[in-house]
């Protein structure tokens, strides 16, 4: 019998994507991006576990990163009528990133020697549809620990 396979890592491919997907994809890329110039390296993006997802899993020497995604399409200076992109990570949204990150970690922990703490970012990223009719990333923040100590 073949083993039970835990966890599916979604590969994009932008066919019969919605609009919203497509920005989401992007934010997700560009703050990809932005950990690997910060030094870490990409372990998993799009990893779903059953019904919860991590948007992007990332490490370094001494942490492993489950960090949730929001990007949000905004005019310059002008918030959005949605909020901060991080005020979306609701409490339900947090335990779902969570009972997703215990998964992995269940299963991937041993795979880290030395072994590594965890954490979990939230990153906020800002586009603009530009005059030429392309969006544009203007701004990524990322709020590390951004889950408090669990």
């Amino acid at each position: 019998m073949k083993p039970l396979k835990l966890f599916r890592q979604e590969i994009f491919s932008p066919k019969n994507k919605t609009a919203k997907q497509l920005t989401g994809h992007a934010g997700e890329v560009a703050v990809a991006k932005r950990y690997k110039s910060d030094g870490y390296t990409v372990v998993a993006r799009n990893l779903h576990v059953a019904k919860n997802e991590l948007d992007l899993v990332v490490r370094n020497k001494t942490h492993i990163v489950f960090v949730e995604v929001k990007t949000r399409h905004t005019e310059a200076d002008v918030p959005s009528r949605y909020g901060r992109p991080a005020d979306a990570v609701n409490r339900d949204k947090r335990a779902r990133t969570i009972a997703a990150a215990k998964a992995y970690l269940s299963v991937h922990a041993k795979d880290f020697d030395p072994p590594l703490q965890p954490r979990m970012d939230i990153a906020e990223v800002y586009m603009t549809l530009r005059d030429n009719g392309k969006d544009e990333i203007t701004d990524i923040k990322i709020f590390p620990n951004a889950f408090g100590a669990r």
